[in-house]
């Protein structure tokens, strides 16, 4: 009768690294970086577009605020025009 150590199947023992060596070997860094200057560019080129907007969007606002205040302003002539024919 034999025993039930002697039936299994023994599968080499890996040794495995820690996860610090693991990720710090010359080509996991070497992508890691080539990740994170990926990342950096599309954020600043996120960034400039953004403030590509920005600038248009004040532009915009400037334009809508000298037509409001332009607009204010003829009211009130109009309503001292008026004013002044009542009288």
């Amino acid at each position: 009768m034999t025993s039930i150590n002697q039936n299994t199947i023994r599968t080499p023992r890996v040794r495995l690294r820690s996860a610090t060596q693991r990720q710090n070997t010359p080509s996991a860094l070497a992508r890691r970086t080539q990740a994170l200057e990926t990342r950096r560019t599309i954020l600043g080129n996120t960034i400039r577009e953004l403030e590509a907007d920005l600038r248009q969007q004040r532009g915009a606002l400037d334009a809508k605020t000298i037509e409001v205040d332009q607009a204010r302003i003829r009211r009130d002539d109009e309503h001292d025009r008026y004013e002044r024919l009542r009288t």
